[in-house]
């Protein structure tokens, strides 16, 4: 048997290769709910032949290497804290039980937090912008979610201008 280090490292590579494969098979979808959200088309099928036409297969997967690596760290993260925390559960003599599994994918849960989501909030404001250096791509979608965040707080031309003296 492995050495609880290990095996942990052995689960949470497992984990981690689950989820690269899973977001690479669904990613087109993601890509086309993405569009569907942001208001740059109407269905899934129309939006995956949109995609296709204009930027081809390779279309399909674009902005996937940030959302990729994002999930693979995630998962990497959740799945050897979990398994870190149920052998050392164990270690300390306690038998796993449901309420102790769900705690313990709770801790995992909160390491896990400590990936950040940069590529999470930005690529779905990305998405409809695929021709793009990635300069232009990165200063463009810094602006739509700044500005999405202003509308959503309320305060139309945003919270900086109003501060602004004579205001």
């Amino acid at each position: 048997m492995a050495s609880p280090a290990l095996q942990a490292l052995i689960d949470a590579s497992a984990g981690a290769a689950g989820s690269l494969f899973t977001c690479y098979l669904l990613y087109p979808l993601d890509l086309a709910k993405t569009q569907i959200q942001s208001g740059a088309t109407k269905d899934v099928r129309s939006t995956l032949l949109q995609i296709l036409r204009e930027h081809g297969v390779l279309g399909l997967f674009e902005g996937l290497g940030p959302r990729a690596l994002q999930t693979v760290l995630q998962n990497f993260i959740y799945f050897y804290a979990y398994a870190w925390l149920k052998q050392r559960h164990q270690q300390l003599g306690h038998q796993p039980t449901a309420v102790a599994n769900t705690a313990l994918g709770v801790l995992a849960g909160i390491a896990n937090l400590t990936v950040p989501p940069p590529p999470e909030t930005l690529l779905p404001t990305a998405h409809h912008l695929l021709p793009t250096t990635n300069y232009q791509l990165l200063t463009t979608t810094t602006c739509h979610v700044h500005t999405a965040g202003d509308a959503a707080a309320g305060d139309g031309g945003g919270a900086a201008a109003d501060a602004a003296p004579g205001r």
